[in-house]
C-alpha cells in the first residue's frame, strides 16, 4: 500500500497541489491506527475495461454534489459513496491526504483513469490566449478539401469539407472554375469530378462551427470569368450571410494588425489572389521567388526542374488519351468564333467608315482608321486586370499577393498572404529561415504539398511551423505520418483548431530562439492490453488461427532547425543500441519532405498477441531550440514480427510538450486515428537533459 509520499514521485505529476491532493482522495482508502477500515470506491469495483468504461461514462451523465472550495480539497468525505465500516465511526471513514492509503486496486484504478491520462490537455478545455493577432497561432489547414482520393482521377465532393471541419479543421480549399450556371469546384487540368460551389459552400456553413466557434479562413483559387466571379461572390454572400467578412473596395480604412481569433467568432474570411494588387504593386519575381497560387498548375523555377518536367511527363501520359476528344472539340469551337470574329471585324469596320465619312467636314480630306496591330491587342488583354470588384469586396483581413522575395527591402500589408508550395518553402528555410520567422510574426504564410504529389501524400508539417507558417496546409484523405502529426497537433487546446505558437517564434527575443539544449527521451514500455487483431486492406480483422509476435516501434520527429542534430555515438546509459537516424529530406518524387526521425524498436514478444509484456527501456537522443518541445513529436507503433512494412496493428502520435511524464496508459489508435475502445500501451516517459 502507498501513501501520498510514495505517490508524489512514482506519477511526477504536471498536476497543481491542490489537483493532487484530490485525486489521492478520490481513489484511497481510509485508515485507523494504520488498519484500512472501508474499501474505495473504485476498489469495489471489477478491474473489468467495460465496468471502468461505463463507470466512466455514467460519472460524467450524472450530476455530481458540488465540487468544494480549492481550499477545503485536502479532507474529503466519501461516506456518501460507500458506507463506513461497521467498527469505525462516521468520522473515523474520512480519507484525508495525511492518513488515505492507496491500495494495489486503487492504484490500477488511478493508473486506467483520465486523472492519469498521458495527454496534457485531456480536459477538452481551451486555455490558450485567444486575443493574440492570427499570425500568432498554428491554424488547421487542409488542402484541396473537396477531394477523396487521388490528385487527377479522385471524386469531389462536399463530404470533405464536413468531415475536416468537425475534425476542427479552419482552413479550407475551393478550386473554383466556370461551370455550366454556376461555379464549379474540382482539381484544374485533371479528370476530377465537379461538385456545386454552392452546394460546398452549404456545407461549409453548415459545419463551419460545430466543432469550434473560431474564424474559417476560405483558401480560394478563383479561375473564373468576371461573370461567375460576380457570381461567386453573390453565392457566398447568399450562404454565408451576416457571417461573410466583406468591406468596400473604396475607402477602406488602413489595417495595422490582423484581428484575434475571438474577435472573428462565428465569422467567414475569403483568402484569393486580388490581382488588383498584384498590378498596382508591379510585383516582379526576384530573388527567392514562389510560383503561381494555383496547386494545379505549379511551375517552379529551381534545381529540380528536370523532376519537373518527369512528373509533368507522367501526369500527361495519364490524361492525354482520355483529353484528346476534348481537345479537337475546343479546335472546333475555336475555328467557329475565327469565322464569327471575321464577320463581325468586317461588319464594324464598314460601320466605322461610314461614321467617319459622315462626321467629316466638307472638304476635309478622310481620316485615316488604324486598325490596332495583333500584338498590341494582345498586350492590352495581358495587361488588363480581370476580377470582379463583388468579389474584391470580400477580401479584407486575408488578400492574397505573390511573394517578392522576404527581405528588408520588401513590405507587405498586414493582411497580405501569400501561398509557397512544399519545394519553394523548402528553397526558403535553406537560404534564410530567420527571414521567415520574423515574417510569420506579423503575417500569414500558407503551404502547400507540391503538386506532383499526385498520391495525395503529405510531407511533415513541423518542418514549417519551426519556421512559423500558420496555414499549413495537408491532404486529409490521407491518412499519413504528416496526418499523423498534424491530428496530434490540433489535439491541443480544447480542438479549436488554433494553437498559439511558441513564444520564440512570437516575440523577437534573439536570446531564446538561439537557445538550443540537448536532451534524452527515455521510455520504458512496460505492456500492452488488449491489442487489436490485424486488418486487411479493406480495414476488415483477420480471424485466423496464428499468434501475433508484437514489437513496438519508437521513433520521434525534430524539425531540422539546426544543421549539427544531436546524435551521441552510444547512450551513455548503456539503455539501447544507437537508434536508427534518418536525416531531413526536402522529399523526391516519391518521398515527402520529412524533419530529422530518430527511430528505435523493442523485441518482439513470442506468441501474445493480446496483453504482451516487454519490460524493456529505451533511450532516444533530441536537441530543442527555443524551448520548442511542442514542435517535437514522438511516434508509438505496436507492429508485428517479419511483418514491418504492413500497417501498425495500433498507433499513438503525440508531441512532446503535451506528453505527461511519469507511468501512463497510452491510448492506442488505428490507422485512420480511430481510438480503439481497451486497447493501450503501458509506459513509463521521462526527460533527461544532459
Amino acid at each position: 500500500m502507498l501513501t501520498h509520499v510514495d505517490v508524489i514521485p512514482l506519477v511526477q505529476s504536471t498536476l497543481s497541489d491542490v489537483e493532487l491532493k484530490r485525486v489521492f482522495v478520490k481513489y484511497a482508502v481510509a485508515t485507523v491506527n494504520g488498519k484500512v477500515v472501508q474499501s474505495s470506491p473504485d476498489e469495489a469495483v471489477s478491474q473489468n475495461p467495460l465496468d471502468m468504461a461505463v463507470k466512466g461514462a455514467m460519472a460524467q451523465g450524472i450530476a455530481s454534489p458540488p465540487t468544494p472550495a480549492p481550499l477545503a480539497v485536502p479532507s474529503v468525505s466519501i461516506a456518501s459513496q460507500s458506507p463506513p465500516s461497521p467498527t469505525s465511526s462516521p468520522a473515523e471513514s474520512q480519507v484525508t491526504w495525511e492518513t488515505g492509503i492507496l491500495t494495489v486496486k486503487g492504484l490500477m484504478s488511478f493508473l486506467m483513469s483520465t486523472d492519469n491520462s498521458a495527454f496534457l490537455d485531456q480536459n477538452g478545455k481551451v486555455y490558450h490566449d485567444m486575443t493574440r493577432p492570427l499570425p500568432e497561432y498554428f491554424i488547421s489547414s487542409s488542402h484541396n478539401t473537396y477531394l477523396v482520393g487521388h490528385q487527377l482521377v479522385g471524386d469531389s465532393t462536399i463530404e470533405g469539407y464536413i468531415r475536416a471541419l468537425l475534425h476542427s479543421c479552419r482552413s479550407v480549399e475551393l478550386d473554383i472554375y466556370d461551370g455550366d450556371r454556376e461555379p464549379v469546384v474540382y482539381h484544374g487540368r485533371t479528370l476530377t469530378t465537379k461538385v456545386s460551389l454552392r452546394d460546398a459552400c452549404k456545407a461549409i456553413a453548415k459545419y463551419a462551427f460545430v466543432a469550434s466557434p473560431y474564424p474559417i479562413i476560405i483558401s480560394a483559387e478563383v479561375h473564373c470569368g468576371l461573370v461567375q466571379q460576380a457570381l461567386m461572390a453573390d453565392i457566398m454572400r447568399d450562404v454565408f450571410g451576416d457571417a461573410l467578412i466583406s468591406a468596400p473596395v473604396d475607402g477602406r480604412p488602413k489595417i495595422d494588425a490582423l484581428p484575434s481569433p475571438n474577435e472573428l467568432k462565428g465569422r467567414v474570411l475569403l483568402k484569393a489572389k486580388n490581382l488588383y494588387v498584384s498590378e498596382h504593386e508591379g510585383i516582379q519575381e526576384k530573388g527567392v521567388t514562389v510560383d503561381t497560387e494555383s496547386s494545379s498548375t505549379s511551375t517552379e523555377a529551381s534545381a529540380s526542374d528536370s523532376d519537373v518536367s518527369g512528373v509533368k511527363d507522367e501526369v500527361k501520359q495519364e490524361w492525354r488519351k482520355a483529353r484528346q476528344t476534348e481537345t479537337e472539340m475546343i479546335k472546333d469551337l475555336k475555328s467557329e468564333f475565327k469565322k464569327a470574329r471575321s464577320v463581325l471585324t468586317r461588319v464594324s469596320s464598314v460601320r466605322t467608315s461610314r461614321r467617319n465619312s459622315s462626321s467629316g467636314l466638307v472638304g476635309s480630306p478622310p481620316k485615316p482608321t488604324l486598325a490596332p496591330s495583333n500584338t498590341d491587342v494582345a498586350k492590352a488583354q495581358k495587361d488588363k486586370v480581370k476580377m470582379s470588384f463583388e468579389l474584391v469586396a470580400l477580401l479584407v483581413y486575408t488578400v492574397g499577393v505573390k511573394c517578392r522575395g522576404i527581405n528588408k527591402k520588401e513590405v507587405y500589408a498586414p493582411e497580405h498572404v501569400f501561398s509557397l508550395s512544399e519545394n519553394t518553402a523548402n528553397r526558403i528555410l535553406k537560404q534564410g529561415m530567420m527571414d521567415l520567422i520574423k515574417h510569420n510574426r506579423t503575417h500569414l504564410v500558407r503551404t502547400y504539398p507540391k503538386g506532383m504529389r499526385i498520391g495525395s501524400t503529405n510531407y511533415e508539417p513541423h518542418r514549417y511551423w519551426s519556421a512559423g507558417c500558420q496555414l499549413v496546409a495537408l491532404n486529409w484523405q490521407t491518412f499519413d505520418l504528416g496526418y499523423m502529426i498534424n491530428h496530434a497537433m490540433f489535439q491541443r487546446n480544447g480542438r479549436a483548431g488554433y494553437v498559439l505558437k511558441p513564444l520564440a517564434l512570437r516575440g523577437g527575443d534573439k536570446q531564446l530562439l538561439s537557445k538550443r539544449t540537448k536532451h534524452y527521451l527515455d521510455i520504458k514500455i512496460i505492456s500492452a492490453q488488449q491489442l487489436p487483431r490485424p486488418k486487411d486492406s479493406l480495414g476488415r480483422e483477420i480471424i485466423d488461427k496464428s499468434v501475433l509476435d508484437p514489437f513496438v516501434e519508437i521513433s520521434i520527429h525534430i524539425p531540422d532547425w539546426t544543421h549539427s542534430p544531436f546524435l551521441p555515438s552510444t547512450d551513455p546509459d548503456g539503455k539501447t543500441p544507437d537508434p536508427e537516424y534518418s536525416p531531413a529530406s526536402g522529399g523526391s518524387l516519391t518521398g515527402a519532405t520529412s524533419a530529422r526521425t530518430l527511430t528505435v524498436k523493442t523485441g518482439a514478444v513470442k506468441n501474445n498477441g493480446f496483453n504482451p509484456v516487454w519490460e524493456q527501456s529505451i533511450s532516444l537522443p533530441f536537441d530543442c531550440v527555443g524551448e520548442m518541445m511542442d514542435l517535437i513529436f514522438v511516434r508509438f507503433a505496436v507492429k508485428q514480427e517479419d511483418k514491418d512494412d504492413d500497417e501498425p496493428l495500433a498507433v499513438y502520435c503525440v508531441s512532446l510538450g503535451s506528453l505527461n511524464l511519469g507511468y501512463r496508459h497510452l491510448p492506442l489508435h488505428d490507422a485512420q486515428l480511430s481510438q480503439y475502445l481497451f486497447s493501450t500501451l503501458f509506459v513509463k516517459v521521462d526527460i533527461r537533459d544532459v
